[in-house]
């Protein structure tokens, strides 16, 4: 989202939100209060900033790619059982 509709400068984003907490609810099958509270607990974490009612700002990407076990620096893609099997 933030690539092809915010504003990346560096590692950080500053994005529209364009639909509700409720219209987000709706597309993931769960309730406003849990996307007002996850995106709370992220805030809470330094991982989003809210700057106004429609307005978010990921201070770094990396970090939150991290929170969110997203891993872009594999050489290839390769499925959750074959890293685990890695560190076993």
């Amino acid at each position: 989202l933030c690539r092809e509709q915010g504003n990346l400068e560096g590692d950080t984003c500053k994005v529209e939100i364009t639909i509700t907490q409720a219209e987000m609810a709706s597309r993931i099958g769960s309730t406003r209060e849990v996307v007002c509270r996850s995106l709370a607990h992220l805030e809470e974490d330094g991982l989003i900033q809210s700057q106004g009612p429609r307005v978010m700002q990921i201070p770094s990407m990396q970090a939150l790619g991290n929170f969110a076990g997203v891993h872009h620096d594999l050489d290839e893609p390769r499925v959750v059982s074959e890293l685990s099997a890695e560190i076993a």
